[in-house]
């Protein structure tokens, strides 16, 4: 949703301003290392200098005055030139600089994430496998096995075999080679079907246009021969424009159907629809688990350090399975139906499903023993609508 979306991207500028003031750091650094550096090395070549130049007089009287003057001049020399208070004051600059970064960082985050997870050690036993799942999903094998090695996380080829079938197919995607991606189609086209997913058409169709886009008329028309009468039923107004196409080839990009041949756009689309329907097809989330998490956690995070620092030491919320406030993390984290009672405005749970009148409507099961048992003749009223019925005619429902 905008809100989601407009909430990371908030979270993702204060991490991008943190980053430019760790560059200017690192830059003032490097500027001071630098410059002490220069520093010490004039100092070290005065020195030798002055070395060579005395090292091979005789020490008589008239000589011994003149290396007094030039050990004076020397002493001079040094004393104005001041090494110590240059190195020292780009020092000075580089720790202001680093001062400024630590406050930024303290100004960002006000809050100690500490206290509120210090009673919680970390599971590693269930945060290594999301991890390295991730690892797997976006394509970082090499990544994925080094860590599974070092942090002894067993992963079977059964688990990281569709990835890697998931990627080979996403690079050809993104070379604009659909040939891969229609093999596997063709493979799953009875499952595909199943879950009326559009993705078989989609291949076939950009297939279809980008040889329109080559000037293949013929070829285009032989694969719209072979392919896509098996979508006349269901696709037959797309059809009908994809093969009007046929009259503008020489002309595409002036014709009525110019916005199907956003080339960057269909590559990118694609690409995303490719991915959602083989996770969906192999049973696995559309985004990482470890992405789902770390943007639910960072959107909630604030409000949750917010009530802890408000609710009394002695309230364990933390062991109930609700939280004490409603966090609206917006429709990208609803992943399933929620019902709450008309009655009671509680949110349904499995001690407390809802339960379907014989009229239709929909209370929850403790409102519905909470009102019979206010019943002398134990039955039951539709808090909605006059309708009567008894327990026996209520039926529990899930969704």
């Amino acid at each position: 949703t905008i809100a989601t979306k407009k909430k990371l991207l908030q979270h993702a500028l204060i991490m991008d301003q943190l980053i430019q003031e760790l560059e200017k750091s690192r830059k003032r650094q490097k500027l001071a290392h630098g410059k002490i550096l220069d520093t010490l090395d004039g100092l070290v070549d005065k020195i030798q200098n002055f070395r060579d130049d005395i090292e091979d007089m005789d020490m008589d009287d008239e000589n011994t005055a003149t290396l007094d003057g030039k050990v004076e001049k020397f002493c001079k020399v040094m004393s104005s030139s001041n090494p110590t208070k240059v190195i020292l004051g780009n020092h000075k600059d580089y720790f202001s600089g680093l001062s400024k970064f630590g406050k930024t960082i303290d100004k960002q985050f006000t809050t100690s994430l500490v206290p509120p997870l210090s009673d919680r050690p970390l599971r590693a036993d269930l945060v290594n496998p999301v991890v390295a799942r991730h690892f797997y999903r976006e394509g970082r094998f090499k990544l994925a096995d080094n860590f599974c090695e070092s942090a002894g996380v067993l992963m079977g080829e059964s688990i990281k075999k569709p990835f890697v079938e998931l990627h080979q197919i996403i690079e050809d995607l993104r070379k604009g080679w659909l040939n891969s991606a229609i093999r596997w189609a063709e493979r799953n086209r009875t499952r595909l079907n199943e879950m009326r997913s559009p993705i078989h058409f989609e291949l076939h169709k950009q297939f279809y246009l980008s040889l329109l886009r080559e000037g293949k008329i013929v070829d285009a028309l032989k694969h719209a021969r072979t392919h896509f009468s098996q979508f006349s039923k269901t696709r037959s107004g797309e059809l009908q424009r994809l093969m009007g196409c046929m009259s503008y080839a020489k002309r595409l990009d002036t014709s009525p159907y110019a916005d199907l041949f956003s080339q960057e756009a269909t590559e990118r689309n694609i690409t995303q629809l490719f991915i959602k329907e083989y996770c969906k097809l192999q049973g696995l989330a559309h985004e990482s688990v470890l992405y789902t998490s770390v943007a639910a956690g960072s959107l909630a995070l604030p409000k949750l350090l917010k009530v802890i620092s408000i609710l009394s030491s002695k309230t364990d919320w933390k062991d109930r399975k609700e939280l004490p406030i409603e966090i609206d993390l917006g429709k990208d984290f609803h992943f399933h139906s929620i019902f709450i009672c008309p009655v009671s405005r509680e949110l349904a749970t499995n001690e407390n499903p809802p339960v379907l009148l014989p009229c239709g409507h929909v209370i929850s099961r403790q409102s519905m023993l909470r009102m019979t048992r206010n019943s002398s003749r134990s039955r039951l009223k539709c808090p909605t609508c006059p309708i009567e019925s008894t327990l026996g005619q209520t039926k529990e429902i899930t969704f």
